[in-house]
């Protein structure tokens, strides 16, 4: 098993996107010999776990995606919940985006409280972990978000990859409460992929791998023994 991250610590490249991505992993997995593999990806790890499917399938036997719409989303579910990204204007535009995620700790915690279920989910010590981690990759983390801004948003009004059909296997699980990717923004994919399954979790927000580990755990068991 390889855990990987979003650009992290260092001054972030240009080609910061999800477009980019793809690339690093494919040339990780050259790198590694690895062959078929299962992708599971939660938010901006499952957008880009859909770019690498779409994009080079050979590689996958199964696809874990976790609280993130699938490239297919209709416009009439996405555009009423684009309010929903309301926080990302903290932490997007340059200068002030680094500003707020370097030197203002408190707008990370209330975040992670702000989109689970059950506010008490989270220990003080997490909070504190994933605020330092935030503190530390600001510059990149500000970069991530301008570059989905100015590249990725056209890209999908444009209706880049509608055409594309998914023929990995995939599993992908929302939550009933997700308040960041709601449940009506997952529906209308299944036409699109030769196997895809949409489970909506029930009373769960959108930090699915905390709130529910067992759900996802067994998600993750039934794709290990498909692809065998």
């Amino acid at each position: 098993m390889t855990c990987g991250d979003s650009v992290g610590r260092s001054r972030p490249r240009a080609d910061t996107t999800s477009t980019a991505w793809p690339t690093t992993c494919s040339r990780c997995w050259t790198y590694s010999g690895w062959t078929a593999c299962i992708w599971v990806g939660h938010d901006w790890g499952a957008h880009v776990g859909f770019r690498l499917c779409l994009r080079a399938p050979e590689r996958f036997s199964g696809y874990l995606a976790l609280n993130m719409a699938h490239p297919w989303a209709r416009h009439r579910a996405v555009l009423p919940n684009l309010w929903r990204q309301w926080y990302t204007a903290f932490v997007e535009y340059p200068v002030i985006g680094r500003a707020v995620l370097r030197r203002w700790p408190a707008f990370t915690r209330f975040l992670l409280r702000h989109q689970v279920a059950d506010r008490s989910l989270w220990q003080a010590d997490e909070l504190a972990e994933f605020s330092a981690a935030t503190q530390a990759g600001a510059h990149a983390g500000q970069a991530m978000f301008w570059q989905y801004v100015v590249r990725e948003i056209p890209a999908l009004l444009r209706g880049r990859g509608r055409e594309q059909r998914l023929p990995v296997p995939t599993v992908l699980l929302g939550g009933e409460r997700d308040n960041v990717i709601p449940p009506s923004m997952l529906a209308g994919g299944e036409r699109h992929a030769d196997d895809l399954s949409v489970r909506i979790v029930p009373g769960a927000g959108h930090f699915l791998p905390r709130e529910r580990p067992h759900v996802v755990a067994e998600a993750m068991k039934e794709l290990f023994a498909r692809g065998r």
